[in-house]
């Protein structure tokens, strides 16, 4: 029989944030005593080896990972697609109303760059203290926030943190203004 193969790491649909990536696999065969492991990315050999393991050093993108292991007279194969992001969110476009006076709605917008986003949080210091809204999911593009608060000329400073899928996290910088009368 061909031997028996399965792709232990990555997952398959999964979102890896290294550039170096450990691949992992179990193989048997019931015959055979030694096993050749054929390492494919995207069609292409990567690497031969005879024990279960390799590691792939590679750049950003989507990758088709088929393994297959030879007894000499059989192959088996296993696949997995997954995701290699290394890049951070960023943000751009951070600005707020121009006049915020209290009582008024205070109009917080930033533009979020990340194609995988994942949840964003917003974060101000209305109370004096810096505090975190709860994240929520989000798509790449301009994201508004509404406050409103009471207190005359008190010293506003708010931000922004986003992460994507794989786990890449960033937060903007922070931005002040006074509330006015």
């Amino acid at each position: 029989a061909a031997p028996s193969v399965n792709i232990v790491y990555p997952l398959t649909q999964y979102n890896i944030s290294s550039n170096e990536i450990d691949i992992n696999a179990t193989a048997s065969d019931d015959l055979a005593a030694s096993l050749t492991f054929y390492w494919i990315i995207n069609g292409t050999l990567n690497s031969t080896t005879i024990d279960t393991n390799s590691t792939l050093n590679a750049s950003d993108g989507y990758y088709n990972l088929t393994l297959k292991v030879s007894d000499g007279l059989q192959n088996g194969t296993d696949t997995v697609y997954f995701r290699l992001d290394t890049i951070k969110p960023s943000f751009s476009a951070q600005v707020q109303n121009t006049t915020p006076y209290r009582y008024s709605e205070l109009r917080m917008n930033i533009t979020i760059n990340e194609s995988y986003c994942d949840k964003y949080r917003f974060s101000w210091n209305q109370s004096g203290t810096m505090t975190n809204d709860t994240a929520v999911d989000c798509q790449a593009g301009v994201v508004t926030t509404t406050k409103t608060t009471s207190t005359p000329h008190q010293n506003i400073c708010w931000g922004y943190w986003a992460n994507d899928t794989a786990a890449n996290s960033n937060s903007s910088i922070t931005q002040c203004f006074t509330v006015l009368n």
